[in-house]
């Protein structure tokens, strides 16, 4: 019988998760989809804001982030704000959806639909998601650099330096009786 065992990645050294692991998955398009979706979280928290709009931008990736700020204002608008503020981000913005790379197909969308009383919260999703593809680069600029893990632990609300397990806090006993389905506990 022919045993095989796949390494943990616990047991492999800095130097295989620094030079091959990590960047394998970056790459991947695994990888290049989860950091499109926190790109969107890390936007969504002022500390994330910060972060990305406080480092030097192309003027591409500058209109994308103010962009992606404004429809995100857009979508957390109450109903009777919205027809407005679309209005609004949709004029302040269209000259520079084109250069996103929006296609003509979703900007008339996006225009056909302000026209109506009230437009709907998602309207200007697909843009957003263009835009925020446009700041993936310089995400990873971010995150690649000194700083980039104490940004990540910001956004997430832990404070840099802080210890994240102590085993001294731990209870000297597991709490769980036999009978307690782990299933549940989750």
């Amino acid at each position: 019988m022919l045993h095989t065992s796949t390494p943990s990645l616990s047991c492999a050294p800095q130097s295989d998760l620094k030079n091959d692991l990590v960047p394998r998955f970056s790459n991947s398009p695994l990888g290049e989809e989860l950091s499109r979706l926190h790109v969107g979280a890390m936007l969504s928290h002022s500390v994330g804001y910060d972060v990305l709009g406080s480092c030097e931008l192309s003027s591409l990736e500058r209109d994308a982030l103010e962009f992606w700020c404004a429809a995100d204002g857009f979508a957390k608008a109450v109903d009777g704000e919205r027809g407005a503020k679309g209005r609004s981000v949709y004029e302040a913005h269209a000259p520079k959806l084109p250069l996103l790379a929006v296609p003509v197909e979703e900007v008339e969308r996006i225009e056909a639909a302000l026209k109506g009383s009230t437009p709907p919260r998602d309207l200007f999703l697909v843009a957003q998601t263009i835009a925020a593809n446009v700041l993936t680069e310089h995400y990873h600029r971010v995150a690649a650099g000194d700083s980039g893990g104490e940004m990540l632990l910001r956004v997430l609300g832990v404070a840099p330096g802080e210890r994240q397990f102590d085993r001294a806090k731990m209870p000297a006993k597991p709490a769980l009786a036999t009978n307690d389905s782990y299933a549940d506990l989750w």
